[in-house]
């Protein structure tokens, strides 16, 4: 584990399908639709990462936060 512990529990709980995104939430039961508000019908953690409107600026944090964490350097 490397960087901020919040970051790594965000992006464990999004790779086992455990977020708040409405799909995980679906799936436990605790809301009754799984699409995002955007029009996707299913807020899970592909749109999230990839394509959401709607998570465009929480992409960008997350994808800067990760490339100062991490080099790709060989």
């Amino acid at each position: 584990m490397h960087g901020p512990r919040k970051l790594y529990i965000v992006y464990i709980r999004v790779g086992n399908n455990c977020s708040t995104l409405n799909y995980d939430l679906y799936r436990s039961g605790l809301v009754n639709d799984p699409s995002c508000s955007c029009g996707f019908p299913c807020e899970n953690a592909y749109p999230f990462i990839f394509e959401c409107p709607i998570y465009n600026k929480v992409r960008r944090a997350l994808f800067n936060r990760f490339n100062s964490l991490i080099s790709f350097n060989h």
